[in-house]
């Protein structure tokens, strides 16, 4: 537990994304019920969201993202290393296909 809400991660993510998909008409937009909760729609999962944004500099260096997208980013600046892609398997999961 952290100082401030008394929710854990997972049940906070789950309140910030029912509040954004609340219509009201002093709000300018809102989340579409169509669309899945935000981490799903990323392929992140939420119980590493927050360790991931609180320890970034650490666990990433010159790029971020899904494994694939580090992987091909290296490809391109001709680097064989990266820090991030241990990080980036606990933090996304596998694409649906």
């Amino acid at each position: 537990m952290h100082e401030g809400i008394p929710f854990n991660d997972v049940d906070y993510f789950a309140l910030v994304d029912w509040t954004g998909r609340a219509m009201r008409n002093d709000k300018i937009g809102h989340i579409p019920k169509h669309l899945l909760p935000i981490l799903e729609r990323l392929n992140m999962k939420p119980d590493e969201w927050l360790p991931t944004v609180k320890h970034f500099s650490r666990r990433f260096s010159r790029c971020a993202g899904a494994v694939d997208h580090i992987r091909h980013w290296c490809q391109h600046q001709g680097n064989a290393r990266v820090r991030g892609i241990g990080t980036s398997k606990r933090f996304y999961t596998e694409p649906v296909l």
